[in-house]
């Protein structure tokens, strides 16, 4: 039905309008066509890659720069870079029950510790001897009894990096130095680096390991800055403040699931014992990665078992379709994609860092992705790399500035960016890089006032925006995308049918009709 829909939209779209739309039809439904094959093909094999192993997995994740041959044959050099990252590999992000009865959970055995340390006026000029920090009580809903662990005995905290991170990290450092630091204007150095992580200390681990080795023969007393912002208002963890619009950002509600999917969570009851939810899937990517060691499968839910494979089939196609809507993942990463541009307006004029590193999350990139209308579908491996390589014309008046997105070893094309014939793939000229509607919420006071005119007014604190979102619950599944192309197509359809009845001449529609028939053919097809 959605299809006939679809297409009877189309056929009446193609009578009434002007000729020149068609094109903007036909470009947007190769678009579609585009995006939803590669998501079709990314349920071939979901999650793919998921784990990361080093090292070819970062070597594979991470290009060369255009060679220096091409960039002289067309008056460019390459000044510098971002390397937007997921986190490595960790434990479990929350505490739950995945099996029951347990099966073997122990998340105790985290060998990747974080230290605090401290600087006050008038203390030590290094700092204060850092201090280890013990967790107690990451996962109680494993041991099954009130409080958690036995007294003093630490274990995991909740979204840990795990021992695999390390040589994960490692060589993705590794690839890093031997692809970019000879080609950048100068090897950079620690002390030059722009540096930004989300508060957790998976991000700020990831952030840390990594560094350590971009710059093995660095003096230990050389003390970069981070920078960051509180959790809870971070928009590079998908909480800025937006309430209405961004609760919640992503996500798709589990009854829903459970009733699209029955039998899948009819089978899952039956084997691991508990109800299916979205996040169960947490439980099997950190087994699978973890070599089971924390934390065991049952039996029928075994690495690439028919269960297992499902189970990951459904929860991506699940995101695809309802978890990350236009309208929400737009204003959430807007912020996002404005402190990227302001750096990079930075690096253009060479007054910033050569190299800039922001440490985030899966659904942060993600959401880049959609917003740039670039995402293909799957889910980023742990410390996936987004690469945003700069390049400036060396003879241009005035000076002309390029970038290019490189995601997990792949090059980019933005779909609205439309770069000079001739030039190596995927380069985009700076100022086309930010779509129309974030150009308008780059300024923070624009984002607030988009917030504002959606919302009304803010809430004076989290509760009472969470209060607000519980009293007015708006279904994720009204913002779908195929549910909003049907809402599309069927407004067009009814101005369209009431511009045509409308019109003067009923013999020049006709004939246009007639004439446009054969347009509408080529739009059927997506043939360029």
């Amino acid at each position: 039905l959605k299809s006939w829909l679809s297409e009877l939209a189309l056929v009446t779209a193609t009578a009434a309008m002007p000729r020149c739309w068609l094109f903007f039809v036909h470009g947007w439904c190769c678009l579609a066509a585009s995006q939803r094959a590669a998501f079709e093909a990314s349920l071939t094999e979901p999650y793919k890659g998921y784990c990361a192993e080093p090292p070819d997995a970062q070597r594979a994740s991470i290009a060369e720069p255009i060679s220096e041959n091409e960039l002289a044959r067309h008056n460019l050099e390459f000044t510098g870079m971002q390397l937007l990252m997921r986190h490595a590999a960790r434990a479990p992000f929350l505490d739950q029950q995945c099996f029951q009865p347990v099966v073997h959970e122990n998340f105790t055995a985290c060998h990747i510790e974080q230290t605090i340390g401290y600087t006050w006026p008038g203390g030590p000029s290094n700092g204060a001897v850092p201090l280890r920090l013990r967790v107690h009580d990451g996962y109680p809903s494993v041991s099954g009894v009130p409080g958690g662990t036995e007294p003093f005995a630490a274990g995991c905290n909740q979204g840990q990096l795990m021992d695999i991170a390390v040589p994960q990290l490692q060589a993705l450092a590794a690839t890093l130095r031997e692809r970019y630091f000879h080609r950048l204007p100068h090897v950079p150095a620690l002390r030059d680096l722009w540096l930004y992580s989300t508060s957790l200390p998976r991000t700020l681990g990831t952030l840390e390991i990594l560094l350590h080795h971009l710059f093995p023969d660095v003096d230990e007393s050389t003390r970069p800055t981070i920078e960051t912002r509180p959790f809870t208002g971070d928009p590079w963890s998908l909480n800025a403040w937006c309430p209405r619009l961004a609760y919640p950002t992503f996500g798709v509600h589990a009854r829903t699931v459970q009733e699209r999917f029955p039998e899948l969570a009819r089978r899952w009851q039956a084997v691991a014992g508990t109800s299916f939810n979205m996040n169960r899937v947490d439980c099997l990517l950190v087994a699978l990665c973890s070599k089971q060691a924390p934390l065991r499968l049952p039996d029928g839910l075994q690495p690439f078992s028919d269960l297992f494979n499902e189970t990951l089939r459904v929860v991506l196609q699940s995101y695809q379709e309802d978890g990350f809507h236009g309208p929400t993942t737009a204003a959430s990463v807007a912020p996002v994609l404005a402190d990227i541009a302001k750096l990079l307006a930075r690096q253009r004029d060479r007054q910033g860092p050569a190299l800039a590193v922001w440490s985030t999350h899966d659904a942060t990139l993600i959401a880049i992705l959609v917003a740039l209308g670039v995402w293909d579908g799957q889910w980023p491996p742990y410390a996936t790399p987004l690469v945003l390589e700069i390049y400036n014309a060396t003879l241009a008046r005035p000076a002309a500035t390029y970038i290019r997105f490189v995601y997990n070893g792949r090059v980019l094309d933005l779909p609205h960016c439309h770069s000079d014939v001739g030039l190596p793939h995927g380069l985009c000229p700076i100022d086309q890089f930010l779509p129309t509607w974030a150009k308008r919420l780059r300024e923070p006071s624009a984002w607030r006032a988009h917030c504002d005119e959606i919302v009304g007014s803010h809430p004076t604190n989290a509760n009472e925006a969470m209060v607000t979102a519980e009293a007015e619950p708006r279904s994720l599944s009204e913002f779908s995308f195929t549910n909003m192309m049907l809402a599309v197509f069927f407004a067009l359809c009814v101005g369209l049918l009431l511009g045509v009845g409308l019109a003067r001449n009923i013999g020049q529609s006709r004939e246009f009709v007639q004439t446009s028939h054969t347009g509408f053919q080529r739009l059927k097809g997506c043939e360029l």
